[in-house]
């Protein structure tokens, strides 16, 4: 993801390279496309957003679980804890140690288990994305096409003969026309 002043750098640079062609030929367009925004915004972004959703909230309910049973130990152990011999203390709070590493390793198994499955399921989208941006780009005359993925808007300045066209919209209706 470019920071938004590498961004306007790389804008500018672009704007001054076509610049003397624009003179020449009018009005140059240049496209803009947010992918998150048209991928989430696409049919099957909503699936896999759906999807992905779904495995997340299963994760998250098995580990609060497991996390309320901890606090629960945690808890039941201070409160007696001062009947406790120093031996029994110290044995029950090695054990729950080993229980607090155990759920630690479970939290990054389900971290592990939810990257492995946006990948799964977002990286054939980003790839048709990508592809589409191209085929739309030249069916309009766009000449170049440049990812921002911030809300705000992605350019500073643009010479009179340059069209910024913003294509985010259009390329979330050609994700769901193309299969």
């Amino acid at each position: 993801m470019l920071k938004p002043v590498t961004f306007v750098i790389m804008l500018s640079f672009f704007l001054l390279a076509v610049g003397q062609e624009a003179n020449a030929q009018g009005t140059i367009q240049l496209g803009i496309v947010n992918m998150g925004i048209a991928i989430d915004n696409s049919k099957d972004g909503k699936a896999a957003n759906k999807k992905v959703q779904k495995k997340y909230d299963e994760l998250s309910g098995k580990l609060k679980t497991k996390q309320d049973a901890l606090q629960k130990k945690l808890d039941d152990l201070d409160a007696v804890a001062p009947s406790l011999s120093e031996a029994d203390l110290t044995k029950r709070r090695q054990e729950l140690t080993a229980e607090l590493e155990a759920f630690q390793r479970d939290m990054e198994a389900a971290d592990q288990e939810m990257e492995a499955m946006a990948k799964t399921n977002y990286t054939p989208l980003y790839e048709k994305a990508q592809k589409l941006v191209g085929e739309l780009a030249q069916e309009k005359g766009i000449v170049s096409v440049i990812e921002n993925s911030t809300e705000e808007r992605a350019y500073i300045y643009a010479a009179a003969n340059v069209q910024m066209v913003d294509m985010t919209a259009d390329l979330t209706a050609l994700m769901d026309k193309k299969k």
